[in-house]
């Protein structure tokens, strides 16, 4: 799922009240799978198995 518009990392944690590690300008443009995900989107993942595929 592509957003309307691109997001930073920050202004997302701050939505989800979450920390995260990295730059906070980092443009986010996207949401999704493990499976589809293509530059400029993020992932979550909540098995240890796709853990290193994630990163």
């Amino acid at each position: 799922m592509k957003f309307n518009q691109p997001l930073t990392l920050q202004s997302l944690a701050l939505q989800f009240q979450c920390d995260f590690v990295g730059n906070p300008e980092l443009s986010v443009e996207g949401i999704n799978e493990i499976h589809r995900v293509v530059e400029g989107d993020i992932v979550f993942v909540d098995h240890p198995k796709y853990y290193d595929k994630a990163l």
